[in-house]
Order: structure tokens, then C-alpha cells, then sequence
């Protein structure tokens, strides 16, 4: 079935799919219109905006880096240089057994493992350069994230991409362990519109 759209011919099909994208651009820069994110983009060297998955993920939209740490050594490399202390934890440390019920005070208690690295605890909440951020390792990368600097820990703002720029200083030493872009996702923006 054919219809015009616009003026053109169109499958319905393809409508639907030209609906789909809509939609999707609608609901990326619900809160930064492109141009905005543009200009953020080129202030920031290495952080880049990531809409939030939303929904019951309970996630928010937030600036995000992340360096390559293939290895130990390369994890302990890159803490120091950003002036991270690792924690370690003891062979024996507590941790939860899968299926079993605990408390809140209980869970509290845990300290996560760095999957790849057993031998420290997840970062978890750090501050580099006086700002406070999230920090967390995972498949071969540590990830840094910001937002909320105006409040609401959903929501990226101008005071975010500022507190970015002041980490950036912290990782020119080892920009080589940047990778571009954070995250392979649709949801990470680019730079262009």
C-alpha cells in the first residue's frame, strides 16, 4: 500500500519507519535540543552526552568517559594517574550468595568485587578535580559518569559539562587510554545532528 507523504510516494512501510525515527528524535533531545549537544560536544575532548534508557531502569541522561584497562597493571596505571585509590579486598571477603535473602543493613555490608580484577572493590561514588562522580569497571574499561550538578541526578546541564572539562584535565596524560566513543551505542551522541 502507497501513500504520499510531504509530497512523496511513500510504502507504508517506509512511513512507519520515518515515524519510528521521529519519534526516536523527539524522545533523544527531549531536554537538549542538537544544537546544544553540538556545543557541548566540542567543549568536552573525551566525555560524551548518553541519554538514559528511562523507564523502569531508573536511570538518568549523563556525561560519560571511558579508558581501555585491559589488565591489572593497566588499572593500577590509570587509577594512580587520575589519583584513584584502589581498595583491596581479602580473598575470604563476604559476598552474597545468589538466591539468598538478606537485609538492607546486610547488603549494605558487601563490598563488590571488580569483576575482572577480584582483588579490588568496585569504585562506586569517587571525586577527581573536586567534582563528584561515578566510577565503575567493566569489561576491560573504566567508565566515569556525571550528571545532576544542578540537582537533579537525571538530568545533564551546563554545570556538568563544566565539571567535565575540569576531569578532562585529569586524563590529557593518558588520553591514549580513552576510548572514542564511550560507549558504541545509539544512545551515546556523536556530534552530528
Amino acid at each position: 500500500m502507497k501513500q504520499v507523504v510531504d509530497g512523496a510516494c511513500t510504502s507504508q512501510s517506509q512511513t512507519m519507519e520515518n515515524s519510528t525515527e521521529t519519534g526516536w528524535h523527539n524522545w533523544f533531545f527531549r531536554s537538549h535540543n542538537p544544537a546544544e549537544l553540538q556545543d557541548w560536544t566540542a567543549r568536552m575532548h573525551f566525555f560524551r552526552f548518553y541519554r538514559a534508557t528511562g523507564g523502569h531502569a531508573n536511570d538518568g541522561d549523563s556525561l560519560r568517559c571511558a579508558l581501555r584497562v585491559d589488565t591489572e597493571a593497566e588499572l593500577i596505571a590509570v587509577t594512580q594517574a587520575l589519583g584513584i585509590n584502589l581498595r583491596e579486598l581479602l580473598p575470604d571477603e563476604p559476598q552474597p550468595i545468589l538466591g539468598k535473602q538478606y537485609t538492607v543493613a546486610e547488603v549494605r555490608r558487601f563490598r563488590s568485587r571488580i569483576e575482572p580484577f577480584p582483588r579490588f572493590e568496585q569504585l562506586g561514588r569517587i571525586r577527581l578535580a573536586s567534582v563528584e562522580c561515578s566510577a565503575h569497571v567493566w569489561n576491560s574499561r573504566l567508565e566515569l559518569e556525571l550528571s545532576g550538578a544542578a540537582g537533579d541526578p537525571f538530568e545533564v546541564s551546563e554545570a556538568d559539562v563544566a565539571n567535565a572539562v575540569r576531569v578532562e584535565q585529569l586524563l590529557l596524560p593518558i588520553a591514549d587510554k580513552v576510548l572514542r566513543p564511550p560507549l558504541d551505542d545509539k544512545r551515546c551522541f556523536s556530534g552530528a545532528s
